[in-house]
């Protein structure tokens, strides 16, 4: 039988729907608010980045929509269907590879799979397809001490997208990358999203990251949505950039 080497694109109605998600976190006795009534919707296919200083809630919004967390109050639906738990249809790549340590690039990649039960054709297919895509069928038997910073981040991403998400849930994952390296992965990262179709909500404390990755920015300020920012403008792109509103950049 011919391995299956496609990653279909994801055509389903990935639509997320946020609606009055509030948190607070006890510290010390008291109620410390970290997100208030926040409300926002992603469509299928769409690269929305969150931006925001430390401390606005970024991290506590995606642990939430990952199903991670639970919120105070509010909802988290996914094609309709409220989301309070985690699930292979939501997966997160986190600013730290967490890589299994003992095995190699190709067994990390196909882990989720085999978890799954889906059958070795099928896992060989596609985690071959995905390390040919990240640019690693060459490192697929070396170990993570064995790869780069980088290389461990295209490790993090396959493993993510050999599952065929339909929303990508990226917690800062470039921040730790030299600047070369981080370049390189941002022009990996929208060549994926084009060749899959997936829905990404990606999470950056850095502007300029946001302006070269989204179709949309969500300001986040102390755990509130504060300005939403349109982009149209065709990718690749580079900086200086203009946005379309003055003031943030």
């Amino acid at each position: 039988m011919k391995p299956d080497t496609s990653i279909e694109r994801i055509e389903q109605n990935a639509r997320l729907e946020v609606h009055k998600l509030a948190k607070a976190f006890d510290v010390h006795g008291c109620l410390r608010p970290v997100l208030k009534e926040i409300s926002f919707s992603l469509d299928a296919g769409e690269f929305v980045c969150i931006t925001g200083r430390s401390g606005c809630g970024k991290t506590t919004l995606l642990n939430i929509l990952a199903g991670f967390l639970l919120p105070d109050s509010g909802t988290v639906k996914l094609n309709g269907k409220i989301v309070n738990r985690s699930g292979p249809e939501r997966c997160m790549v986190f600013q730290e590879d967490a890589l299994f340590p003992w095995l190699t690039v190709w067994e990390n990649t196909a882990f989720g799979l085999q978890r799954l039960g889906f059958d070795k054709t099928t896992i060989h297919g596609r985690v071959t397809r995905l390390l040919d895509l990240v640019g690693l069928v060459s490192f697929e038997n070396h170990l993570p001490r064995e790869i780069s910073g980088g290389m461990k981040q295209r490790v993090a991403l396959a493993r993510v997208l050999v599952l065929q998400p339909q929303i990508l849930l990226m917690d800062e994952p470039f921040s730790s990358l030299d600047t070369e390296t981080r370049e390189e992965m941002q022009d990996l990262l929208t060549t994926l999203w084009a060749e899959t179709g997936s829905t990404i909500l990606f999470v950056t404390h850095d502007m300029d990251e946001a302006v070269l990755l989204a179709d949309r920015i969500l300001v986040m300020d102390r755990g509130s949505i504060a300005e939403e920012i349109s982009l149209s403008a065709v990718r690749p792109r580079r900086l200086p950039f203009d946005l379309p509103q003055k003031g943030f950049y």
